[in-house]
Formats: C-alpha cells, sequence, structure tokens
C-alpha cells in the first residue's frame, strides 16, 4: 500500500512539473491566460519550486515585483537551470528602464557563467549594448572577444567606441497631439539616459523621439517609438521591438 501511496506522489509531482514547465512555455509564446489562473488558484507560492516562482514573475503585472520574484529566485536556487532565465529577465527589466550597470551585471553574470543557454547570443548583445552607453571600453572589448568565439560575426554588431563618441542628442520634442497610440521605451530623469536610449533605437532604425512627462509631480523625459492610428498597429510595433532589441514597452494612448 505504502508503495502506490509512493507511486501517486511521485505521479503528482512530475504532472505538476509538467503543467508548470507547458504553462512558462505558453507565456514565452504570448499566452498568458492558463498561467494567470493557475497562479491565482495558489493560495502561497511554493517556496521549494523555482519554476512556479518564475511562472509568477512572469505573469506579474507589477514589474517591481516580477523582479523581486526573479531575485528571490536567483538568490535560493542559483544553480537552477531556470535562475540564468530569471537572471536574463532582470537584465532586460534594468535595460528597459535605463540602469544600464544594473543590466549588465545580470547579462554578465549569465555570460560567465558559461553554461548553454538559449538565450546567450541576445544576451552577449544586449550586455555589450549596456556596456557601450555605461562607457565600460574595456570591457566591452573583452567581452567582444570572448563573444567571437562563438559567435564569429559578432563584431559587426558592436557599437563601436567611435560611433559612442558621437552619439546624437535628442532635444525635447514638444508632446503628440491628442489621438492615436505610442510606444514608451523608457522614462529618465536626466535627458542624457532617455538620449542614449533614443540613440540606440534610431541607429536601429526606429522612429524614436524624447518628450517631456510628469509624474507624482516630478519632470521625467520620456522616450516614444511611433505615432500609431490603432493599438493593433502599436501591439504589432511592441511584439517586434521586444523580439529586435529585447526591450520591453508600454503603449500610451495619445
Amino acid at each position: 500500500m505504502k508503495r502506490f501511496l509512493i507511486l501517486f506522489v511521485l505521479l503528482d509531482i512530475i504532472i505538476l512539473q509538467t503543467d508548470v514547465n507547458s504553462l512558462i512555455a505558453d507565456v514565452k509564446n504570448g499566452d498568458l491566460s492558463e498561467a494567470k489562473s493557475y497562479i491565482k488558484s495558489l493560495k502561497n507560492l511554493p517556496d521549494d519550486s523555482p519554476e512556479i516562482i518564475y511562472l509568477a514573475g512572469l505573469v506579474e503585472s507589477d514589474s517591481e515585483k516580477a523582479v523581486e520574484l526573479f531575485r528571490e529566485l536567483v538568490n535560493q536556487f542559483p544553480d537552477d537551470p531556470v535562475a540564468t532565465d530569471a537572471m536574463m529577465k532582470m537584465g532586460e527589466y534594468y535595460y528597459v528602464t535605463g540602469l544600464y550597470v544594473q543590466a549588465a551585471n545580470w547579462f554578465r553574470r549569465i555570460a560567465d557563467d558559461d553554461k548553454d543557454f538559449e538565450d546567450l547570443e541576445r544576451t552577449a548583445r544586449l550586455l555589450i549594448k549596456s556596456l557601450n552607453i555605461s562607457g565600460e571600453s574595456q570591457l566591452v572589448r573583452e567581452y567582444t572577444d570572448k563573444f567571437l568565439k562563438k559567435y564569429p560575426d559578432f563584431r559587426s554588431d558592436k557599437i563601436t567606441e567611435k560611433e559612442q563618441k558621437t552619439i546624437t542628442r535628442y532635444a525635447v520634442k514638444p508632446v503628440t497631439p491628442k489621438g492615436g497610440f505610442s510606444l514608451q521605451v523608457g522614462a529618465f530623469s536626466q535627458v542624457e539616459g532617455a538620449n542614449n536610449r533614443a540613440d540606440v533605437l534610431v541607429k536601429a532604425g526606429y522612429d524614436a523621439r524624447v518628450e517631456t512627462s510628469y509624474s507624482g509631480g516630478t519632470e521625467l523625459n520620456t522616450v516614444l517609438v511611433g505615432n500609431f492610428k490603432d493599438r493593433e498597429s502599436a501591439e504589432r510595433m511592441k511584439s517586434i521591438l521586444k523580439k529586435d532589441q529585447g526591450m520591453d514597452s508600454f503603449i500610451l494612448t495619445k
């Protein structure tokens, strides 16, 4: 009888694990509905399942809370394969919010780990961009040499030091007239940070601009992309921007 009970418990664990991994795959493919329902059905997040903690972070609408979940996962399960995915998510969060030093630190942890990681090439490119914007020219050279061993054409994607010295400074433009939709790709207290973000986007072929916005009475320099007639067009560009540049964005109605 005990053997049957143990067998049932093991089967439940295997099924749970498979379901969670399946939900993670669904979220990565853009389907969050079932994953959100699953996390909502849990009274408390189990502290012994890095996969469930990771899934909770993926579906969390509050970016800062999501980052805390990913950080908790990495701290508790640093050697678990999903910890690398969590570090990637934290790096992307800091990158899109303009905190390039913090972003680079997380991307470096992934790169220095030398583990097989399906997004390692994108990690490498985001790391080099973060280091360039942060002015870490020596680290740019070191990591470029490291990545060249795996990706021979990596240098062609690198922002050179010469290009970095000639970054275009974008004057803050008037607020876009009402009507239509835009993507917010960062908000910075200092215009230099907004200029750097806009410069990366413009060089990549995006229609980026810097506008003044206010949050809690504080003036911010907001980086916006496009002026779309409908939400569907903005959604499509949001997906393209994420895939092409690894940047998260928010749809704003003007």
